[in-house]
């Protein structure tokens, strides 16, 4: 799964910044999902499924994050000798300013799509038929 979302992420593919969302559209899918009468069972799914998706993403390989730690951990065990601590320093810097700028970025997207809906609503959750 992580290797199909990187390759998808960095190839020429139709996923975008676009079809991301930040902590603005979770608010608004959870209150889209809180219109319906079964909201509990919904809210639920919701969350159990952004938390695997999170847990996903922590795993990649990236210095900053879960998998980045393991991946320069079996990198030690490898070469048997600690990694230079000045090049370690200079990496995890890079990425936490890489990760804080995507993050501001999709953080602005989302109120830029909230300013830009007019009140629309999210469609989430199917429509339920009279």
């Amino acid at each position: 799964a992580m290797k199909n979302l990187v390759r998808g992420i960095a190839s020429k593919s139709e996923i975008s910044v676009a079809h991301m969302g930040g902590p603005v559209t979770i608010v608004r899918t959870y209150m889209a999902i809180l219109q319906n009468p079964e909201a509990w069972r919904w809210v639920l799914w919701f969350s159990v499924f952004l938390n695997v998706n999170l847990a996903v993403m922590n795993m990649l390989p990236f210095p900053v994050l879960d998998g980045g730690h393991i991946t320069m951990a079996v990198i030690e065990w490898i070469r048997r000798r600690p990694l230079n601590v000045r090049v370690i320093e200079y990496v995890q810097s890079a990425c936490v300013l890489l990760v804080l700028g995507f993050f501001i970025m999709v953080t602005l997207k989302d109120v830029g799509d909230v300013a830009g809906s007019r009140g629309e609503t999210i469609e989430f959750l199917p429509r339920s038929q009279p």
